[in-house]
């Protein structure tokens, strides 16, 4: 009898785009049990025949995907300078990696040289493969909670195969630390020092299916990106900070914060020139509370330097 606890994913970068590497159980990475698989979504072709009376028509598959979502914990490898496992889903998302030895590792976006991976879903027996992955990376941070991210994919259908699981070796995941005072020291939103209760990211990434006679079938994400988040902070005085004048003056600024101070563990957020959108008033436990919609700008001179997450 099948479990649907028994599942796990093993996610591997490819070398060329759309063929499997060689997968393994060291390829496994540590994801939560919002994992969902759609190994088959068919869009169908009606051939429309007559045949002299009343039915329905054959039909023909003109394209076979995969889509794949999960939330994964939000934290880096435990050693500053080597790149968590889950970087492989901020790649896929549309990232460069950039490693400094020993100190740091930081995903940034792109525009072009965007990777593709290899997704095996096991599923209990059941090996579901999805090539040529590409999707989109959102975070959510909640105070109380474990910090996450989120990634939405879209891959190359493989006809799936009887299985086992593979003994999985599970390497440069560090524990999360809980968002609170004690783990998240430093929220900068639009240059105030705030008290933030949760915090959403989202890249912005549209990924969509394309084959074209002649061309090599692929998941494109370079269609125009358009990233955004909320902050909930406590709300503040006006004199100690306007955000309904840096909201209509479209004032740009930025949106930053520092979570964990362990080495290795470190996750840094910057979004350095981001515009506010409509500031609104909310409760938590009886304390007013600013929601601040913002959105990262990029600037003229790079193009995709808008935001930066970095462990350290």
């Amino acid at each position: 009898m099948p479990l649907t606890r028994n599942r796990l994913i093993l996610a591997k970068a490819e070398t060329t785009y759309g063929t499997a590497p060689t997968m393994a159980g060291t390829d496994a990475v540590y994801v939560k049990s919002d994992l969902q698989i759609s190994p088959l979504q068919m869009e169908l072709v009606d051939r429309d025949l007559l045949y002299g009376y009343l039915g329905n028509s054959p039909r023909l598959a003109s394209q076979q995907l995969g889509q794949i979502s999960f939330s994964f914990e939000l934290a880096g490898s435990g050693t500053a300078g080597t790149a968590p496992k889950t970087g492989i889903f901020y790649r896929a998302s549309g990232h460069s990696e950039t490693i400094v030895a020993s100190t740091s590792v930081t995903y940034a976006p792109i525009g072009s040289g965007y990777e593709g991976i290899t997704i095996d879903g096991y599923a209990d027996g059941k090996r579901h493969r999805l090539t040529g992955v590409r999707g989109n990376l959102m975070i959510d941070w909640s105070t109380g909670e474990i910090p996450l991210g989120k990634f939405e994919g879209l891959g190359i259908y493989s006809l799936p195969t009887d299985t086992a699981n593979p003994s999985p070796t599970y390497t440069a995941q560090a524990a999360p630390a809980i968002v609170n005072s004690a783990n998240t020291t430093t929220v900068q939103a639009f240059g105030y020092a705030a008290c933030m209760d949760s915090f959403s990211f989202n890249a912005g990434r549209s990924p969509s299916f394309r084959q074209l006679a002649g061309c090599t079938r692929q998941i494109r994400i370079d269609g125009e990106r358009k990233p955004e988040g909320e902050l909930m902070i406590e709300s503040v005085s006006l004199a100690s900070k306007d955000f309904f004048t840096q909201a209509t003056s479209q004032t740009l600024g930025q949106v930053s914060f520092v979570h964990n101070a362990t080495a290795g563990n470190i996750c840094t957020f910057t979004a350095p020139t981001c515009s506010l959108g409509d500031v609104e008033y909310d409760d938590s436990d009886g304390i007013e509370m600013f929601k601040l919609p913002y959105m990262p700008i990029p600037t003229a001179t790079n193009g995709y330097n808008d935001y930066t997450i970095a462990f350290t």
